[in-house]
């Protein structure tokens, strides 16, 4: 694998990790938001990730065993694939809680809140922040080895 297709997996990462924070942050401002432009409760967000392969890797005579094409082990970095966000889906589901003195309160006495769990949207938060470091400390290492690459060429 080169050096530039090495960058773009991991800057790849980068961007769909930052689309995941951003939703992330977006249902845990909006936990309590009862109310949206668009009618009803705040609807919670989750991206959808889909891997993007760089080249064609599957055999296409032979699809059903998907078999990788290795016919020459120098065009490895054809076969890698990176990730990209398919979607951002909304949820349908809400939360009602009793409070009859709220003003979005239906006739019952139930508000609707949206379905977001503050702990659970943390430990993605958490996790997103992890994978976003090490998409970093990859491209740090790309360019210690470039850096190195070029040192030893002179």
């Amino acid at each position: 694998m080169d050096l530039f297709t090495a960058f773009r997996v991991s800057y790849d990462g980068l961007s769909s990790q930052r689309v995941r924070l951003n939703t992330v942050a977006s249902n845990l401002a909006n936990v309590n938001t009862t109310r949206t432009a668009e009618g009803g409760p705040f609807r919670k967000k989750s991206p959808v990730f889909e891997a993007q392969p760089l080249e064609e890797i599957f055999n296409s005579e032979n699809e059903d065993s998907m078999e990788i094409k290795m016919e020459e082990e120098d065009n490895f970095h054809d076969k890698v694939s990176t990730v990209k966000i398919d979607s951002i889906e909304s949820s349908d589901r809400v939360r009602l809680v009793y409070e009859p003195s709220h003003p979005d309160a239906n006739a019952e006495g139930y508000v609707s809140y949206p379905d977001i769990d503050p702990v659970m949207e943390m430990v993605d938060l958490i996790s997103t922040s992890r994978s976003y470091e090490a998409n970093v400390s990859v491209i740090d290492a790309i360019k210690k080895m470039a850096t190195q690459a070029i040192s030893i060429s002179r």
